[in-house]
């Protein structure tokens, strides 16, 4: 018949599984189940919490057949547990004193073990340890509440789902499996035993193997499946074989005792007692003596059967010396028990009393604490208080040192704007004037010759008609002037900068005066040979060049000279000058020259008249350009006017000429 269950396929694979299982260490549930003999050579030669984990491990794995021993050595790792304060240690060694006291049916401290257990490791968010509590728990309860402990499995089984474990998750449905068996639902049973299988054969757990097989012999003899049963509990005996000394006792004796019922109820007395033989061999073996007190009271019976009354009172005697050896090792395993009880109610009344101390201890401290934050608070409130008043001081001087500030400035605006009035009132006076005049001569000689047209010469008309348009001329020029100074006020001149050789503008210029210079016979001369670029406005740029140049014209004496030449000053700035040998100006006039409300055309040196307006704006736009005007004078020799400008150099962004970001002066 095929066997139930999955093999691992090749070597190979059992070699990746071995080494994985290793790699684990001691963490109940690893997937190798290490021999006690070999964990207990590293308990020797360990400390701290590896011997610990290892006498755990020990523990759990005579919890299966020997309390006792289970007891002794969960007891140890508490103690040293303790001692050093490894919670991990003491949760896992409490989960096993659980375990071991519940097989004795002290169900009273098994519990408090489990419940202290979980506490502890639910403090440290040690889920493995928490599921293997919750089996604990499940195990306790299937005794008397199957219902109760298949809730425990089911947590226990949710957890380790969750941390994928196939070993533990495998344990959780073997044990689960068990409680549907003993409340009947053996098609439930059978298949969760079946999964578990699978999960703890690829997982190498043989221990828990041989239980599975049992499990499910047991389940198929209860559906009447006899073949199967006898294969199932067979492979149960053939792994314990294997395993030895490491066998799941329990399990094994109850397959052999199984397969000797099945062949019993087949009539088969050979068997059967074949296989009781094979039970009470096995029993003295490995020192069982509680399951060696059930096979002889069977054998008692299948001799009776037989009336081989011989051999049943050989079995009879057997069973009263197991009885006595029975009875002897209950008495010292109640004294293990009891001895560790006692020890561990100690170990646990004194933690309670450090506890207790040292929360006692922590109060005081918390008090005192309290007390010195107290008085931390109370400086820190009064160094608070202390640094917002002198920070309020000094905001408070600095508010009233703005305020004082702004109203200085407040003072200056205000004298400055009346400084302005008084400006444009003098200028508009002033300009006023210098248009009435021209337009009253221009309506005196509109008159004389509307009246004594048929009376005047033509020459007398040429006369009047020239110095009429001279008239026109300037008030044209000064109007002109006037518009464009108000369009710079207003913000709304066009201002178009562009790179251009200032040379090249000054010779257009100088081109445009020179029939004039010629006419009034004025030498011009001119040294342009600087072509050097800057960036400009190059209307701009036109008209103070040409008024310059007017001034110039204006102010020199036939006969006299004009020079303008170009150059570089310090590498960065380059400079146009434009020097006369005209009447010059004194230190008065100089000063005066750029304010609009000293505005005064002064006639030139031939009778040549100006609107007063065009070194002003000449200075306006110098400055939108980003240079300057200098101004050298005296009386009698002459004057001389630079423009300076920065060069444009290639690399270097030009500065931003935008007209509304300009910070554009006022006329003073």
């Amino acid at each position: 018949m095929e066997r139930k269950k999955k093999k691992i396929k090749s070597g190979w694979e059992k070699l990746f599984l071995l080494i994985v299982i290793n790699s684990i260490g001691f963490k109940e549930g690893t997937s190798q189940n290490r021999s006690i003999d070999s964990l207990l050579k590293v308990a020797e030669t360990v400390q701290g919490t590896a011997r610990i984990d290892a006498l755990n491990e020990v523990s759990r794995q005579y919890g299966y057949a020997l309390p006792a021993k289970a007891v002794q050595y969960a007891g140890l790792s508490y103690e040293e547990a303790v001692r050093i304060n490894y919670l991990k240690g003491q949760g896992y060694a409490l989960r096993n004193l659980a375990l071991a006291y519940s097989y004795k049916k002290d169900f009273s401290l098994s519990i408090e073990f489990s419940r202290r257990s979980l506490q502890i490791l639910e403090g440290l968010k040690d889920s493995v340890g928490i599921g293997n509590n919750y089996i604990t728990l499940g195990l306790i309860y299937h005794r008397g509440d199957p219902w109760q402990g298949v809730e425990y499995f089911q947590k226990a089984l949710t957890i380790f789902q969750k941390l994928n474990i196939p070993e533990r998750i495998g344990v959780c449905k073997h044990d689960m499996a068990f409680s549907y068996y003993d409340l009947g639902q053996l098609n439930l049973a059978e298949k969760l035993e079946s999964e578990a299988l699978i999960l703890l054969q690829a997982a190498n757990y043989q221990t828990v193997v041989t239980s599975c097989y049992r499990d499910l012999g047991l389940i198929a003899k209860s559906k009447g499946n006899i073949p199967d049963a006898i294969c199932y509990f067979n492979e149960a005996i053939e792994i314990s074989k294997q395993l030895g000394a490491d066998a799941q006792k329990a399990a094994l004796i109850e397959s052999i005792l199984s397969l000797a019922n099945i062949y019993k109820g087949m009539g088969n007395t050979r068997s059967e007692l074949a296989y009781l033989q094979f039970a009470d061999s096995t029993a003295q073996r490995y020192v069982l003596p509680e399951q060696q007190c059930t096979i002889c009271q069977l054998l008692v019976e299948y001799y009776l059967e037989q009336k081989d009354f011989s051999n049943t009172s050989h079995y009879m005697l057997k069973l009263r010396e197991a009885n006595n050896l029975l009875a002897l090792k209950e008495r010292e395993d109640w004294k293990h028990f009891m001895s560790f009880a006692q020890s561990s109610l100690k170990i646990h009344q004194e933690k309670n009393q450090l506890e207790i101390a040292g929360a006692e201890q922590k109060k005081l401290i918390g008090s005192q604490q309290q007390w010195l934050i107290g008085m931390i608070s109370i400086l820190l409130l009064v160094v608070t208080l202390f640094i917002i008043v002198f920070r309020n001081n000094r905001i408070q001087r600095k508010l009233n040192t703005q305020l004082a500030g702004q109203h200085e400035e407040i003072r200056k605006k205000t004298l400055a704007l009346e400084q302005l009035n008084q400006t444009k009132d003098k200028f508009f006076g002033i300009v006023a004037h210098d248009i009435r005049s021209p337009l009253n001569s221009l309506l005196s000689f509109a008159e004389l010759v509307s009246r004594h047209i048929d009376q005047l010469s033509k020459e007398e008309i040429k006369k009047y008609a020239l110095n009429l348009h001279e008239m026109v001329s300037n008030t044209l020029r000064m109007a002109e002037n006037l518009i464009t100074w108000a369009r710079v006020q207003m913000r709304q001149n066009i201002f178009k900068p562009e790179m251009l050789e200032l040379t090249t503008v000054a010779r257009e210029v100088c081109q445009f005066f020179l029939p004039m210079t010629n006419q009034k016979q004025v030498i011009l001369e001119m040294e342009l040979s600087t072509r050097l670029p800057v960036f400009a406005d190059k209307e701009q740029m036109t008209f103070i060049i040409r008024n310059l140049m007017n001034n110039a014209l204006k102010f020199t004496p036939r006969c006299g000279r004009i020079e303008i030449r170009s150059g570089v000053i310090d590498h960065e700035h380059l400079f146009l000058k434009i020097k006369d040998t005209g009447v010059g100006m004194n230190e008065e006039t100089i000063q005066k020259l750029f304010k609009a409300g000293a505005i005064r055309s002064t006639p030139g040196t031939e009778g040549e008249k100006g609107t007063g307006l065009g070194m002003m704006l000449s200075q306006e736009f110098i400055k939108l350009n980003q240079g300057r005007l200098e101004v050298e004078s005296s009386v009698g020799k002459g004057s001389c006017l630079c423009i300076v400008l920065p060069i444009y150099q290639p690399g270097i962004s030009p500065i931003d000429f935008q007209h509304d970001n300009l910070e554009m002066p006022l006329l003073q």
